[in-house]
Order: C-alpha cells, then sequence, then structure tokens
C-alpha cells in the first residue's frame, strides 16, 4: 500500500489522529458518514455522497459546509496513488459537556483514507 494512505485523516482540516473524547459522535452516535471508494485516486460518485451527507446533515440540524468537505477531500487524496482505498467522510455535531442537549456543539468534519482491502 502507498504510504501517503497510511496515515491520512483530516480533522476540520488539520491532520490529525484523535478526537474530543466529548464528541456527541462517540458519546450518542450524533453524526452521520459516507464511505467512498476510490479507484486510482478518482472517488466514485463523490458528488452524490457529498450531497446526501448535506441531506442528513440539514434533516439534524448539523451544520455542515459540504464545499469545505469538497476540499478537504480532494487535499486528502493528492498523492493517492493507483491503489483502490476508503475514503471516510464523517460530520458528527461536536463536543460539548456531558448531557443531551446540542445547542452549544459546533460540528466537526472528519475525512480519512484507508486500505480498500
Amino acid at each position: 500500500m502507498n504510504a501517503v494512505v497510511a496515515s491520512r485523516t483530516l480533522v476540520n482540516g488539520q491532520r490529525a489522529c484523535s478526537v474530543d473524547i466529548d464528541n456527541r459522535g462517540l458519546a450518542y452516535g450524533d453524526g452521520l458518514f459516507e464511505t467512498v471508494l476510490v479507484r486510482a485516486g478518482e472517488p466514485l460518485w463523490l458528488a452524490e455522497h457529498l450531497q446526501r451527507l448535506a441531506s442528513g446533515a440539514r434533516r439534524l440540524q448539523i451544520p455542515c459546509d459540504i464545499d469545505l468537505l469538497a476540499f478537504e477531500c480532494s487535499r486528502l487524496l493528492l498523492g493517492v496513488g493507483p491503489e483502490n482505498v476508503i475514503l471516510k467522510i464523517v460530520v458528527t455535531r461536536g463536543a460539548v459537556a456531558r448531557g443531551y442537549s446540542p445547542l452549544a456543539a459546533k460540528s466537526v468534519r472528519i475525512v480519512s483514507l484507508s486500505p480498500a482491502g
């Protein structure tokens, strides 16, 4: 596998390997995701995946900047070789203090690559 793919994750546009433990996506499953097959550096049906993500985010009332996510996906895909990889796009409501109220949360974007195998 291409070493460029081995550990590529962006959290809110920054390289990272973790998210806040208080993230509502972890604590309550408060978020949504799309999984995209990438063949030879080309994500299949990315526009449709992002459109579905935007629709779900609207329903859940989670702020989601689809143009920014598209940019982060393309940035992460730079340098991907000919092998197939998986692009995972996750949007969560964000991190707040303990409790069920999501009012103060700011959404979190997680975009990552992993081997397709």
